[in-house]
């Protein structure tokens, strides 16, 4: 699907199923984080530390070749910085960290997710887990064209999709799996692979045609590779 702003929809495949997104789940589960505990640019937001739970986690996701963000008992990491693992080195082990810190458990952040979905019209999105390694979180392409516009509305979230790398305190420094950011305008905005899914993207772009800026969303899901 793409999507122009102020536009509108350019178009989108005939097939439109819900398919399985891999982490661009991450999208919701940081856009749910930033509307419950609201940050200004320049803000780092409250501290949150890692408990011998959330090691434990790290430790299984990672023995089962998930993608993860190195954490320590006792470790403080601010909302920023856990916001930069899950989205940009793409953390599940932080997705569930936050989610827990947030709702109390994963499983009523999920339910805040759905909620989240529902209120923004994706009506064939259904969301399993935090970081979208279930086959079950699934979505399709103009679903998540519509997040990513409403997303990237909030100008933390826009700045962290934005950054090719950063540092975390323990981690130290983690690259952005979005591996074309900043070519062809790319602004953003998430990618995912698992292997039910395939390779997928989710996209912002910023254009300029005829002397107009124009602002260019889509989304691509079931490739070969990332």
């Amino acid at each position: 699907a793409v999507y122009v702003e102020g536009i509108g929809l350019i178009g989108t495949t005939k097939e439109s199923a819900p398919r399985p997104i891999a982490s661009v789940a991450k999208i919701m589960a940081a856009y749910v984080i930033l509307k419950g505990h609201p940050l200004s640019t320049g803000q780092r937001g409250p501290l949150i530390t890692a408990t011998s739970a959330d090691v434990t986690t790290y430790k299984t996701l990672e023995a089962e070749d998930q993608s993860v963000v190195r954490v320590a008992a006792g470790q403080q990491l601010s909302q920023y910085e856990m916001l930069q693992g899950l989205l940009i080195a793409s953390g599940n082990n932080v997705g569930e960290m936050l989610a827990v810190w947030d709702a109390g458990s994963v499983r009523a952040f999920v339910a805040k997710m759905n909620a989240e979905a529902a209120s923004l019209g994706m009506k064939n999105t259904r969301y399993a887990d935090v970081s979208g390694f279930s086959p079950a979180s699934v979505s399709t392409a103009m679903d998540q064209v519509i997040l990513a516009t409403a997303a990237m509305e909030n100008p933390v979230f826009a700045e962290i999709v934005g950054q090719a790398q950063a540092t975390i305190p323990g981690a130290g420094v983690i690259y952005n799996i979005n591996a074309i950011l900043g070519q062809d305008g790319i602004i953003g905005v998430k990618t995912g692979w698992t292997e039910e899914a395939g390779g997928c993207f989710v996209f912002a772009a910023n254009w300029r045609l005829g002397g107009r800026a124009l602002r260019v969303y889509g989304a691509v899901f079931g490739q070969d590779t990332l």
